[in-house]
C-alpha cells in the first residue's frame, strides 16, 4: 500500500514539474510573429557557423559558451522576453539556466529548437 502512495506522489511531482517546464515553451508560431516585435529577443545560442547556415528570422546570435563574456550586451534586453534556441535544446537549456541565475526573468525556450523549425519547413535567414 505504501508503494502505491509513493508512486502517486512521484507521478504528481513529475506532472507539476512538466507543467512548470511547459509554461516556459515558446511555439514556432509565436516565434514567427515575434520576429518583428521589439519586446521579444529571439536568441540563437548555436555557433556562428550554425547561425550563418540557417536561423529563425530576426534572431540574434550569442553562442552559449560566450554568454558570460557577453552578458553586458544582453543587459539591454533584461526587460524583454527572451526566446532561446539551439539545434536540439541542450545548449539553450544551459543558456536559460545561466541567464536565469543572472537575473533574467522572462525566459522561454523555442519548442523543438532549430531541429523542429527546419523539419516544419519554416522560413530561415542565411548569411552568405
Amino acid at each position: 500500500m505504501k508503494f502505491n502512495w509513493l508512486i502517486c506522489l512521484c507521478l504528481l511531482s513529475w506532472l507539476s514539474v512538466a507543467q512548470a517546464d511547459y509554461a516556459g515553451v515558446w511555439t514556432q508560431e509565436m516565434a514567427v510573429s515575434a520576429a518583428q516585435d521589439s519586446k521579444v529577443l529571439l536568441l540563437d545560442v548555436r555557433s556562428e557557423q550554425e547561425f550563418a547556415s540557417g536561423r529563425v528570422p530576426g534572431a540574434k546570435n550569442i553562442p552559449y559558451d560566450e554568454l558570460e563574456a557577453r552578458l553586458s550586451e544582453l543587459r539591454a534586453y533584461s526587460d524583454k522576453t527572451i526566446v532561446l534556441y539551439c539545434h536540439s535544446g541542450r545548449r539553450a537549456s544551459i543558456a536559460e539556466s545561466y541567464l536565469s541565475a543572472n537575473g533574467f526573468t522572462q525566459l522561454y525556450h523555442l519548442q523543438g529548437d532549430m531541429q523542429a523549425w527546419s523539419a516544419k519547413g519554416l522560413a530561415q535567414e542565411r548569411s552568405n
